[in-house]
């Protein structure tokens, strides 16, 4: 078996993280206007993430990905760009089967 599932289910590669995490920054913020998300761009700096759009990312995130962001990791460093939540979100899920198979 390859470890990759189907979109359906709460894994992936980082990749469909990324697109995942691009397009729900995306749909949050459908009636601002805002436009030129990529990967790389500063989400807070930029104005696509206040404290309670990084709530409801934060929710997303723990929802889709199946896991669990402390409080102390939404910080402007991890949740920077979608390529840093993209990490963040690896890092997590990588922990998590390493502990499961332990």
């Amino acid at each position: 078996m390859s470890g990759r599932v189907s979109s359906g289910s709460k894994e992936g590669n980082l990749m469909d993280h990324k697109a995942t995490i691009r397009d729900y920054i995306k749909k949050m913020q459908a009636n601002q206007g805002r436009k030129g998300l990529n990967d790389d761009t500063a989400l807070i700096e930029e104005g696509f993430l206040d404290s309670l759009a990084a709530v409801e990312l934060v929710l997303f995130l723990e929802e889709r990905f199946g896991v669990e962001i402390d409080p102390g990791e939404v910080n402007q460093e991890l949740f920077y760009s979608v390529n840093a939540i993209a990490a963040l979100i690896e890092q997590k899920r990588l922990a998590q089967t390493v502990l499961e198979q332990a």
